[in-house]
């Protein structure tokens, strides 16, 4: 956890020092595209499973999950003066346990691609610089299972969505930065190997920094 800490720590500084700005359009520039890179921490939720094998018996199991890190990007455009709508990569990382399995250990890796909805709600400040939003998204996730010492163990894309919430500083006509939570969903997926298989969902929330630049 403190290495994950500082990681979201340096990032933030360096997206500050780069003049950077926002996770969803906040900037006042003349064009109505944006782009948008963000990063932080993710908390993945513990989940229970049935872990399968070609050979032998089922056993009762699950993965007991760490804090680890997300970043992604993004691209949108304003369709009205509140109203952006973008589509989004992100990548999420974090070590994961498998319990009932004298203490395997490896990390939970998720792809994730959404298209996004998000409100900007006005200015908050005397000055009209510090804007809420609040947005949806719905996508496909894409997990995959890399136990330490073993064979990857990969998934297909299933059903995701997300719910964010934030605020945004506008520093000019052009870039914003901004503060998020976030909650990721994502459907029930076979999860699966030659030697091992289970079905998981997965769950997670994040605390983002973001830098969101309007052309």
């Amino acid at each position: 956890m403190p290495i994950v800490i500082r990681s979201t720590v340096a990032l933030a500084a360096a997206i500050v020092v780069a003049g950077t700005g926002l996770a969803a359009a906040q900037g006042l520039g003349t064009s109505r595209g944006y782009m948008k890179v963000f990063g932080g921490v993710t908390i993945p939720q513990d989940d229970s499973f049935t872990l399968e094998f070609p050979q032998d018996d089922p056993i009762d199991s699950g993965l007991d999950y760490d804090a680890g890190y997300v970043f992604g990007i993004a691209g949108g455009y304003l369709v009205m003066p509140n109203v952006a709508l973008e589509f989004e990569y992100s990548y999420r990382s974090a070590d994961a346990e498998l319990s009932a399995s004298d203490g395997v250990t490896g990390q939970m890796n998720a792809s994730t691609y959404m298209a996004n909805a998000i409100y900007t709600f006005d200015p908050i400040d005397p000055a009209g610089v510090v804007r809420p939003y609040v947005g949806l998204g719905l996508g496909a996730t894409d997990l995959t299972y890399e136990p330490d010492g073993a064979g990857r163990l990969g998934g297909d894309l299933t059903f995701a969505y997300q719910a964010m919430a934030g605020i945004g500083y506008q520093m000019n006509e052009s870039w914003t930065l901004s503060g998020e939570v976030r909650y990721l969903g994502v459907s029930e997926q076979d999860v699966s190997a030659s030697f091992a298989s289970f079905e998981t969902s997965y769950q997670t929330f994040d605390a983002l920094v973001g830098a969101t630049y309007r052309f």
